[in-house]
């Protein structure tokens, strides 16, 4: 019997080339002027040790066939670079409905890498195979998911700063993830669950640790006319994320 061929983890081919895919786009190393070393800390409990030292904020995850990343996902890079370079850097911007969707996807895209790199150094976790598929297939954020972009005032020696966590609620929804994290000056707070038949949810019954509505302003799934970046309550800096983060 001849060995089975891994698949691209978004299209799920397995006649092409699979590729290593940067996590972290090599442009927002360029727009952040990022040189130093980045530390992954490992997550839960009082220690928080060291666990990946890496380069120039170089995350790379394998699985990704040449065709999706030079193809849709290069071309993605490409649009929300142009949309949200000057956010990162931190001058105001005005996100059209049209960015806001293209930004969403972009961030969810984010949100889902993150969580399977961080598999590796958990040694579990949850990043559904559907959800993979969603973006390649239908190039939006799937219908169960929620976004929300805030700010940062200061991100001091932490150019990007992110937590990632899985969940389980009731009977009806699956298991589900999310993901906060900075890039630059700018904050996203992404919510997934796997079961695509159900409404996205709202903030009652899952405790989201960034919920308040002064500092996060939502861009998926209602779209509004238009977003002002930055809200006008924004974080001091990474370290009041992550108290906020770690007291949910």
């Amino acid at each position: 019997m001849a060995p089975t061929q891994a698949a691209c983890i978004f299209c799920g081919q397995t006649d092409g080339q699979l590729t290593y895919e940067d996590v972290y786009p090599k442009w927002i190393r360029k727009v952040l002027g990022i040189k130093g070393k980045r530390v992954t800390l490992e997550q839960g409990g009082l220690s928080r040790r060291p666990v990946r030292v890496t380069r120039n904020l170089t995350v790379r995850l394998g699985g990704v066939c040449a065709g999706c990343n030079n193809g849709w996902m290069s071309r993605l890079e490409t649009s929300t670079r142009k949309v949200m370079a000057p956010a990162m850097q931190g001058r105001e911007v005005h996100l059209s409905s049209g960015d806001q969707a293209l930004v969403a996807l972009w961030a969810t895209k984010m949100a889902l890498l993150l969580e399977r790199s961080m598999i590796d150094i958990r040694g579990r976790g949850f990043a559904p195979a559907s959800h993979f598929k969603w973006l390649h297939d239908n190039h939006s954020p799937p219908p169960t998911t929620r976004v929300w972009i805030g700010a940062v005032r200061d991100f001091g020696d932490h150019p990007a700063w992110g937590h990632t966590a899985t969940m389980q609620h009731g009977a009806e929804i699956s298991e589900g993830y999310l993901a906060a994290f900075t890039v630059g000056h700018v904050l996203f707070q992404v919510l997934g669950i796997e079961n695509l038949t159900v409404r996205p949810v709202g903030d009652g019954p899952i405790a989201l640790p960034l919920r308040d509505g002064r500092y996060l302003v939502p861009i998926w799934p209602d779209l509004l006319p238009e977003v002002i970046w930055p809200p006008p309550s924004v974080f001091a800096n990474v370290d009041a994320l992550d108290s906020v983060w770690r007291s949910a």
